[in-house]
């Protein structure tokens, strides 16, 4: 017992005095770098997709010009102009792209009209859309039942009942749109788009892939080589890191166009390395004893982009931008009323 206190006494002196000067680098790093959330695209595009230094690796590019567009298949209003440039952005890509759009820009009405377009000229017959539980059935009467008059159902969980409603196991072989949550998705991503016949993919919140580890992606990464065309919606591509971008484009091109993690930091992150982390007594972290004292990456923190004009180019073939700079003017008013109480 006292030689274990012996030990124990010569390691905490070391230790407290590594865990001062990191607690030192970390106030510094917090003084001059902003978070990694802040580099290149904010979760919530908030002013425009803009990385720390160097020009936007995804601009908002001009829209497509051309004889006047066709009218909507939709029933009602004909589509806004980055509406329209959407649904032939997914068409000129052969029917797979994702449209990161600002809330209110209507990417949701783009996607289903891209999709009803791709139906009309012989390219697709039936869609699985997948959305978050919460939003199966808005995306069913706001969406597929408002523009247009194609049959849905939607993929009932335990004790789901109404006529809109359909069983995994038998769902409505008339319908040309079926909605199905991630969750239940996960449970048997085949089968359904087996049963269903469905040859297309609409994915809603597609933010939610961006784990490359997790269990969404990997199901629907699965499944991929199964369906002709994948429509991704996002209105936050990237949210905490820049390889947050990664997953969403595997799932949607099935392949890997701008490298695997490794190869994508190494070409467009820019790292500061000369501040490093304070060395453990006697030996340099190694990468497990970093990760278990939380130290600092050795890579050197992430400060911005690079090469930030061929990441722009790629980008552009596989990602429809619309940040809120393109949607103004567009949203309804709001009429407050201000009344006294007593």
């Amino acid at each position: 017992m006292n030689g274990l206190l012996k030990v124990a006494r010569l390691v905490s002196g070391p230790v407290q005095r590594y865990n001062e000067a990191l607690g030192r680098y970390r106030a510094r790093q917090r003084e001059s770098k902003p978070h990694p959330s802040e580099f290149g695209l904010p979760s919530n595009y908030g002013a425009s997709l803009r990385p720390t230094t160097g020009t936007a690796p995804v601009a908002p590019g001009p829209l497509l010009q051309g004889p006047p567009a066709p009218p909507s298949l939709g029933k009602l209003s004909p589509l806004l102009p980055q509406q329209q440039a959407a649904v032939e952005f997914i068409q000129e890509r052969g029917g797979s792209g994702i449209l990161a759009h600002v809330t209110g820009a209507g990417k949701t009405r783009a996607a289903i009209e891209a999709f009803q377009r791709l139906k009309a000229g012989g390219k697709a017959v039936r869609a699985l859309v997948i959305t978050p539980s919460s939003l199966r059935v808005n995306f069913a009467q706001e969406g597929v039942q408002k523009f247009t008059d194609e049959p849905v159902s939607i993929i009932a969980a335990t004790g789901e009942h109404g006529p809109i409603y359909r069983k995994p196991g038998n769902p409505d072989p008339e319908a040309t749109y079926h909605i199905v949550s991630y969750d239940m998705f996960r449970r048997d991503p085949e089968g359904l788009i087996r049963r269903t016949g469905a040859d297309s993919l609409i994915l809603d919140e597609l933010h939610r892939v961006k784990d490359p580890t997790g269990q969404t992606f990997r199901q629907i990464a699965n499944v991929r080589p199964l369906v002709k065309n994948v429509i991704g919606l996002t209105g936050s591509l990237i949210s905490t890191h820049p390889t947050n971008i990664l997953p969403p484009l595997h799932v949607i091109t099935g392949q890997h166009p701008l490298g695997r993690t490794s190869a994508f930091e190494s070409k467009y992150l820019q790292r500061d390395k000369t501040q490093e982390a304070p060395g453990f007594p006697l030996f340099r972290p190694t990468k497990w004893l970093s990760w278990l004292l939380s130290q600092p990456s050795p890579k050197g923190e992430i400060t911005g982009w690079k090469n930030t004009t061929q990441l722009g180019q790629e980008l552009r073939k596989y990602v429809h931008y619309v940040g809120p700079d393109a949607v103004k003017g567009q949203m309804p008013r709001k009429e407050l009323e201000t009344g006294r109480v007593e």
